[in-house]
């Protein structure tokens, strides 16, 4: 099962400023959490709500 990994517009514009290598491995992990949402060594995030 795959997921959709959706990103702010605003986001989506800091991202559009990174150096090209730096921008390929965000891309990169950001489409793996697509097809494995809690990969191995994934840390929960602290004191969020929801």
């Amino acid at each position: 099962m795959s997921y959709r990994v959706s990103i702010l517009r605003r986001a989506q514009k800091e991202l559009g400023n990174l150096p090209t290598g730096a921008f390929e491995r965000v891309r990169d992990a950001l489409r793996a959490l697509a097809e494995e949402p809690r990969p191995a060594g994934g840390k929960k995030l602290q004191g969020r709500e929801g």
